[in-house]
């Protein structure tokens, strides 16, 4: 999700987390610095050794 500030992209997550919890389901919450891979954090042992990955993080 991407928008400027202050569109609500934060409070619309916390709702959508609210309403999974609230269902049973189980989440989390992961913020990606603009200085790492999102997928680096999402699968760090596993990162590079899929097929079309990338070798390294950016």
């Amino acid at each position: 999700m991407v928008g400027l500030r202050g569109v609500g992209k934060t409070v619309l997550l916390n709702r959508m987390q609210a309403d999974a919890d609230a269902s049973g389901m189980h989440t989390g919450r992961i913020e990606a610095p603009e200085n790492k891979s999102l997928n680096a954090m999402l699968a760090p042992t596993h990162y590079g050794r899929w097929p079309g990955w990338p070798t390294t993080a950016t």
